[in-house]
């Protein structure tokens, strides 16, 4: 976040632990990285080597699972803004005082600390200093990385720069853009099951290598403290990173 016209505006594509959440993760980097290490190489040393770059490769995999989800909910908070502020144009205010109509009418949705409430509050505040409403939209759909939003901003400036119905266009443009989100929304719905067998799946092979380590001790001892079952569990472990990457990948369904 950077400071701008007295108040936070949130860069949406990045994230800044506070110290509460670089404790946790901290935490829960060491103990993943340290038992996953630990279930394949059995060495201590190893451990105490990887745990370092384990809770980075943790704090970096949490920033991107926690901005993908805050530009989740900015998406489907500007979808309310958008038939609140096609609601208000319908009503005969203009798009500068629609903004402010907008932001009073989703109060009773939201609290002043969500995201959109935020951003419409930021909004009104530099409209009043005579900041344009098309550089606002276009800066907001820049800083969040949102396709919706950046469409909705290029559309709005293109239908005001060409003199068309803009309350017409708006409307047609919000619905499309609430029907797409609907759509995906549905679609998350539908393979939140498949994700959750994928999660079980990744959990498998380490519950596996634990079950042998303690049923048949010493089964494993020739994969560990040897040069050729190092190399083979190191493959191993590429291997599995590389197969929860891509199991990731194909259920990430963008917003």
């Amino acid at each position: 976040e950077w400071f701008g016209m007295g108040d936070f505006m949130i860069r949406y594509q990045e994230y800044h632990f506070d110290r509460k959440e670089k404790l946790i993760c901290a935490l829960m980097g060491s103990l993943m990285s340290g038992v996953l290490l630990y279930l394949f190489y059995e060495s201590v040393i190893v451990v105490l080597i990887g745990i370092v770059p384990g809770v980075w490769l943790f704090s970096k995999y949490r920033k991107i699972i926690l901005i993908e989800k805050r530009r989740e909910v900015l998406t489907m908070q500007f979808k309310d803004a958008m038939e609140s502020l096609v609601a208000a144009l319908g009503a005969g205010y203009s798009m500068e005082h629609g903004i402010g109509e907008a932001r009073r009418d989703l109060s009773y949705m939201y609290q002043d600390s969500d995201l959109i409430m935020r951003e419409l509050s930021q909004m009104e505040k530099r409209i009043q200093l005579r900041v344009s409403v098309e550089e606002l939209l276009t800066e907001l759909g820049e800083r969040s990385g949102v396709e919706e939003i950046q469409n909705f901003a290029e559309i709005f400036v293109t239908a005001r720069r060409s003199g068309g119905h803009l309350l017409r266009i708006m409307k047609q443009t919000a619905d499309n853009i609430s029907e797409k989100i609907q759509i995906q929304r549905q679609i998350q719905t539908m393979i939140t099951g498949k994700q959750l067998e994928m999660r079980c799946m990744t959990a498998i092979p380490l519950a596996i290598i634990m079950y042998l380590k303690v049923s048949t001790p010493g089964f494993l001892d020739p994969m560990y403290h040897n040069p050729m079952g190092a190399l083979i569990m190191s493959m191993a472990l590429i291997l599995y990173g590389l197969s929860y990457l891509l199991a990731n990948r194909i259920m990430k369904i963008s917003y």
